[in-house]
């Protein structure tokens, strides 16, 4: 009798394990997702309305903090530069400024601070 019911619960165990993961990472991702349009936002009025300067956000997993990086083609670094620290968000915070990414361009890479 109990050896029916170990395979059932073993596999709703894993499919409530996989479900949450999928949750967890959904959250996160829209998280990234805000966390962007709050930099892009205060970006696009510290510059006075839309520029070359684009936002990545990545995701935090268990594995590494999330990142976001700023970035700009070539010759347009200035505008990273211009870009207000105010702009990032309470608990998050700068890592690196001014490396040059292999294709080109500004890099600013911001960590979370949790």
């Amino acid at each position: 009798m109990v050896q029916a019911l170990i395979a059932p619960v073993l596999l709703a165990t894993a499919v409530g394990v996989w479900l949450a993961w999928l949750k967890r990472r959904e959250w996160a991702e829209d998280r990234a997702l805000t966390v962007r349009a709050e930099i892009q936002s205060a970006v696009n009025r510290a510059l006075e309305g839309e520029s070359l300067l684009a936002v990545q956000v990545e995701p935090a997993s268990s594995f590494h903090p999330g990142r976001v990086v700023l970035s700009t083609p070539m010759g347009y670094e200035w505008l990273v530069r211009a870009t207000p620290r105010d702009a990032v968000p309470h608990g998050l915070f700068l890592i690196t400024a001014g490396d040059q990414k292999p294709t080109g361009g500004h890099v600013l890479t911001i960590h979370s601070a949790t």
